[in-house]
């Protein structure tokens, strides 16, 4: 993934993309974000799907990552996947802090829809 986007071209020519990841959701969100900005190109749509929360994980970062997709990007859909419910590296989607970050992003566009 990560030395496919370091192409201009390959970067240029994404419109309607869309993501399936699980724990290295943080790296393609980051990678993505930032050549989205320094190739200067704007998606269609993008949907990011299977997405797990570690943690351990800075959300300030995260959600600064996000605004940068959102801004870039007509139409944008996250779904938030909690496969492994028990799994004390993962944070449970029913934990303050996330649902509170989440309200942060709803907060950043209007042609965001977010699924559970």
């Amino acid at each position: 993934f990560g030395d496919t986007l370091n192409d201009k071209d390959v970067i240029c020519k994404l419109n309607n993309l869309t993501i399936n990841i699980d724990d290295a959701m943080v790296n393609c969100v980051k990678l993505l974000a930032d050549k989205l900005l320094q190739y200067n190109h704007k998606l269609d749509t993008l949907k990011i799907s299977g997405m797990i929360i570690k943690n351990d994980l800075n959300l300030d970062i995260l959600y600064q990552k996000f605004k940068i997709l959102f801004a870039r990007s007509s139409k944008t859909r996250l779904l938030f996947c909690d496969y492994y419910q028990n799994d004390s590296i993962r944070m449970s989607m029913t934990n303050p802090s996330f649902l509170n970050w989440v309200q942060k992003l709803l907060n950043l566009s209007n042609n965001l829809n977010i699924d559970f």
